[in-house]
């Protein structure tokens, strides 16, 4: 593991010199120094079979997750306790989607499920088209794109098609909830708003394919793209507001807070960045392959890498506020909730994984999270 930190550190050295050179530098650079130590206490932990896919989902007051080893599992945060699990025909690679009292998941032989909130089973569905992307679920049911360009739309009740568009232009990388409305990334760089009917307007053309999952906020989408450029478009104007090259590939969804946007590129760096206008503020290398969101907490960017070092970073300058170690590489986005900060660890020997609830010592004075 220490090598391949060195290496990939190494790398995201590198991006950052090349983007300098080309004009990139951040009007504020994040300063260099020794990390102090993160005082956190373990609050609780859950153990379970395999590995986390990145990152948990709202249930209402359950968070779910899915593991590669095929399980759907509901956790009570406020209990730290599993609440219902169900397990999968086939083995799990992507996050599940929740809403509307529903949690969806797709396995790797093309099931798609449907469970209550309770974890009993609605429906599932085999598909003869391979899924392309994760799933997601708005008003009128379960969306789910397919490797021949369709995007359907199920039923919440039954496995019965709402309706099905397909595109000639490549399946979907992504999709993304926006007012009651869906928003699609295709293969080829293309954006598509279709309405909850399944109409679809003009794309919106974004210069390459996207790179991972969309986050959207007040009618703007941030996204990365495969050549390693973030961008931000205007869903209403439908245009592209600015783009911003970095040194990686964001592979994570990125995560806003304030007037600015934060990504972990592929290649280990954490990114601060003006969201009206997409300049950059500071950049600072991660102790590994930036694969998670980051989060906002007690006051700091907190950033998870596939290492055992979670980092606090100050918002404004970038400056490392504090490393928090333990055993076992993060395998998830680190998660503000209720004071608590919710996050993955998976030992590799042993194939299990562990939700992990951190929490300041009782003498650390608590701060407003606005991020919770």
């Amino acid at each position: 593991m220490r090598r391949w930190t060195r290496v990939i550190s190494t790398v995201a050295g590198t991006a950052v010199i090349l983007a300098n050179v080309f004009g990139q530098t951040p009007s504020r650079p994040a300063p260099a120094g020794p990390a102090p130590l993160w005082a956190l206490i373990e609050a609780g932990r859950l153990t379970y079979e395999g590995e986390i896919n990145r990152r948990t989902i709202d249930l209402g007051h359950l968070i779910v997750f899915t593991t590669k080893a095929g399980w759907i599992m509901a956790v009570d945060p406020e209990r730290k306790s599993l609440v219902w699990q169900y397990h999968a025909r086939a083995l799990i690679l992507r996050p599940p989607a929740a809403g509307e009292s529903r949690v969806a998941a797709v396995d790797s032989e093309n099931t798609i499920y449907c469970l209550a909130s309770d974890g009993a089973m609605v429906w599932e569905f085999q598909s003869r088209d391979a899924i392309a992307c994760d799933p997601v679920i708005f008003s009128r049911g379960v969306v789910v794109a397919f490797e021949s360009g369709a995007i359907a739309v199920l039923s919440l009740e039954r496995p019965e098609e709402v309706w099905r568009i397909n595109f000639d232009n490549g399946a979907a990388r992504s999709m993304a909830v926006w007012n009651d409305r869906i928003v699609v990334a295709d293969g080829e760089g293309k954006l598509r708003v279709l309405a909850a009917n399944g109409s679809a307007g003009p794309p919106i053309d974004a210069g390459a394919p996207v790179s991972g999952p969309l986050t959207v906020e007040d009618n703007r989408l941030y996204a990365g793209r495969e050549d390693g450029v973030l961008f931000c478009s205007d869903l209403i104007r439908r245009y592209i507001r600015w783009t911003r090259r970095t040194g990686g590939t964001l592979f994570a969804p990125p995560f806003l807070e304030g007037r600015s946007i934060y990504a972990a590129t592929a290649n280990g760096v954490l990114y601060a960045l003006s969201k009206n206008s997409g300049e950059m503020e500071w950049w600072r290398p991660l102790n590994s392959r930036g694969a998670f969101t980051p989060a906002f907490w007690q006051g700091k960017i907190v950033a998870s890498s596939m290492s055992p070092v979670l980092v606090s970073f100050d918002p404004k300058s970038g400056e490392v506020t504090g490393e928090f170690r333990r055993a076992g590489d993060w395998s998830s986005d680190p998660r503000p909730l209720d004071g608590a900060l919710l996050i993955h660890a998976y030992d590799r020997q042993s194939g299990q994984g562990t939700l992990v609830f951190l929490q300041p010592p009782p003498s650390a004075p608590a701060k407003t999270n606005k991020g919770a």
